[in-house]
């Protein structure tokens, strides 16, 4: 964001800006799901190059890249730069003159943590906005309100994450299919059920995520119907047959062998990153969306064969089935999780995990304080010994 600030224009020069254009961002913010939230970025990093800068521009793009860091799904701190970048924007509409932005405020201390601060900026909400229910957790008010016939989309996710992260797994199901279908084809469904920690659908939700994430990559994604089948599978012959069909030609598109998807995965998200570009939204941020929830995906089921199954045949053959790579997060992610691994069954000491604390640079801290507390844990084991 280096150099931003000074071409900046104050708040009163963006009735300026070309209607269509600002319209068009406008639609895709309101949308709200993921993929139109990726689009609404995109479209102000273009609005910005071509000229477009004022707070009115800024406060969409804070607006699209808090849609992604809401709906975002990240285990391993992989994508930590969608928050901090946010942040940015909004000190920056702050800093031009742009009307204050409470509510924008209060949900991203939210997504930082910090829930004590975004209760206080959510008292200065309305009553009935949905974003100071969400964010106090009053789930009769989230209820009354998603259920609503013109509900919007970020009404209906706010409940459906609150439902997924209090474990309540057949009630976030029951209103995804009544009220919100067309989540089914979007990240953010999986992230949910995954959030919801149920162990019944943990091993085939992690195990379609890093293959979703791949179809919502390609061009267009042309496969994005198939998305909710991808977990359970089709429910009839002909949808069954469908969906491998599917699956076999992108396996071929991305020549993946066996199940090694790492390599694949940063192939396609190179090209899609190589089409992004901008100081609002650039290729890092689209790396930082798509890589948390394709590692996550790997990091969920993994910890699946380690720790709720606690199986070593599972987790040793998850382990090598991983790509084998020189640098990058898969490399890294691989490194990590064979250390934990050999610590967690007594085949190795603290040695590697100690090492991992400062060599790896590309986890994230949510990795990082992972591996802390597992040498925690075994020294503690040492101890007692």
């Amino acid at each position: 964001m280096e150099g931003v600030a000074g071409r900046l224009k104050p708040a009163a020069d963006a009735a300026g800006a070309a209607p269509a254009d600002r319209a068009a961002i406008e639609k895709s913010v309101q949308a709200f799901v993921a993929s139109q939230a990726l689009e609404a970025a995109r479209l102000t990093s273009v609005a910005w190059h071509a000229g477009q800068h004022d707070a009115g521009l800024l406060r969409l793009a804070a607006q699209a890249q808090l849609a992604l860091c809401l709906q975002s799904y990240d285990t391993l701190g992989i994508a930590d730069a969608l928050p901090a970048r946010v942040l940015a924007l909004l000190a920056m509409h702050t800093a031009v003159g742009g009307p204050e932005l409470t509510r924008e405020h209060a949900l991203l201390a939210g997504v930082l943590g910090y829930a004590r601060e975004a209760r206080e900026l959510a008292k200065n909400l309305p009553a009935d906005d949905p974003a100071r229910a969400f964010i106090e957790g009053n789930e009769a008010s989230l209820r009354h309100a998603a259920q609503l016939p013109n509900a919007a989309a970020e009404t209906r996710y706010f409940l459906l994450h609150h439902l997924a992260h209090k474990g309540q797994i057949v009630a976030a199901l029951e209103f995804q299919a009544k009220y919100f279908p067309s989540l089914g084809s979007e990240l953010p469904w999986f992230g949910a059920l995954l959030a919801s920690r149920y162990f019944a659908t943990t091993e085939m939700t992690a195990s379609a995520l890093p293959y979703a994430t791949l179809v919502l990559l390609e061009s267009n994604a042309p496969d994005k119907d198939l998305l909710p089948a991808i977990i359970v599978g089709g429910s009839t012959p002909e949808e069954e047959a469908a969906l491998k069909l599917a699956v076999d030609a992108l396996r071929d598109r991305h020549h993946i062998s066996g199940e090694a998807l790492i390599a694949p995965f940063e192939k396609a998200l190179d090209a899609r990153a190589a089409e992004q570009s901008g100081p609002l939204f650039g290729a890092d941020m689209l790396r930082a969306f798509y890589r948390g929830y394709f590692y996550s995906g790997l990091d969920r089921l993994g910890r699946h064969y380690l720790d709720s199954l606690s199986w070593l045949d599972a987790t040793v053959a998850f382990a090598m089935s991983l790509d084998t790579a020189s640098s990058g997060p898969g490399a890294e992610f691989k490194r990590w999780y064979i250390d934990i691994a050999k610590v967690k069954v007594g085949a190795s000491g603290n040695e590697p995990l100690l090492a991992d604390l400062e060599g790896l640079k590309q986890l994230g801290s949510a990795a990082l304080e992972r591996s802390s507390m597992r040498l925690r844990k075994a020294n503690r084991r040492a101890a007692h010994d």
